[in-house]
């Protein structure tokens, strides 16, 4: 109820509201990650306080990790709005992908990241490559045809 409720108050601009039932969370339930997971969301796209949403998603991940979305939350912070001059964005990736052995996402948003922030085509395919073996474990062929493609088109430019 009172994850609804925060949401609801996100929903309607309440910010304050929304941090407010969040917090609360956080020591009404100490163990649990999902606050400091949506607080870190809310410091980092809503208030831009971002030392703030570190700190909360660097909390989610130690709290549960188990829970990828931390990792990507994180990765978006560094990548587009927090410490962007330093390896952070490449570092919880790397984390993520030692933490999450079998998770082709991972080394897929590497890629990405090398592919479109970095422009580092060579690391982009390592890492599509990556993705494209875990994939093939799975059976998952029309994924693993995709990911053959994108390295084929990677290799052009």
């Amino acid at each position: 109820a009172w994850l609804d409720l925060a949401i609801q108050y996100k929903e309607a601009g309440d910010f304050k509201g929304a941090r407010e039932v969040w917090e609360y969370m956080e020591e009404a339930f100490p163990q649990q990650d999902t606050s400091a997971f949506n607080l870190g969301v809310l410091y980092h796209q809503d208030l831009k306080k971002y030392s703030l949403s570190e700190k909360n998603y660097r909390e989610a991940i130690r709290r549960n990790p188990n829970n990828t979305l931390s990792y990507f939350g994180l990765h978006e912070l560094y990548r587009d709005a927090y410490k962007k001059e330093t390896t952070g964005a490449v570092d919880i990736l790397l984390e993520g992908m030692k933490a999450f052995r079998n998770d082709p996402n991972f080394p897929i948003a590497l890629a990405a990241y090398y592919r479109d922030y970095a422009i580092d085509y060579a690391l982009a395919i390592k890492y599509i490559a990556v993705a494209k073996d875990l994939v093939e474990v799975t059976g998952d062929t029309q994924k693993a045809e995709a990911l053959e493609e994108e390295i084929t088109r990677l290799q052009t430019l």
